[in-house]
């Protein structure tokens, strides 16, 4: 990852890259006059195929763990169809919650993951959403993900 993540400063520059447990967050800023601040930051993980899946770092871990985003995406893509297309745009605003929180959940995957359970239907209205999903957190945060 330090190898990874010193190749993303080469190119985007020591303040654009955070380093995070598996990968890289490259920020980009507005490149207009009339906007300022951080738009747009991309998760970069190196990542080696296997037959079946995907190896990847794990920095706490210090080893290679194995992954499928496939199932991932398949899984979002039911759960925000599910919720009538309020779901991604809700995981969008509780991660941007906890990158201003100085990201208190650990990885911010784990927001992802953790809102396939905690959000279900009928959807009620984002405010409250995000209010049931910050009630349920502290009862499951430190079980198994």
């Amino acid at each position: 990852m330090d190898a990874f993540r010193e190749c993303l400063v080469a190119k985007y520059g020591k303040d654009a890259v955070d380093p995070g447990r598996r990968c890289a967050t490259v920020e980009f800023e507005k490149n207009t006059k009339d906007e300022e601040g951080k738009v747009l930051s991309i998760d970069a993980v190196p990542a080696f195929e296997l037959s079946d899946c995907y190896e990847i770092p794990d920095r706490v871990l210090g080893k290679w763990i194995k992954t499928d985003p496939d199932v991932h995406a398949e899984k979002s893509t039911a759960t925000n169809k599910k919720l009538d297309g309020k779901w991604v745009p809700l995981v969008k605003m509780l991660k941007r919650w906890n990158r201003s929180a100085g990201n208190p959940i650990k990885p911010s995957f784990l927001i992802e993951v953790m809102a396939h359970d905690l959000v279900d239907a009928p959807f009620t209205t984002y405010p409250r959403e995000v209010q049931r999903f910050f009630a349920a957190v502290p009862a499951v945060l430190s079980g198994p993900w």
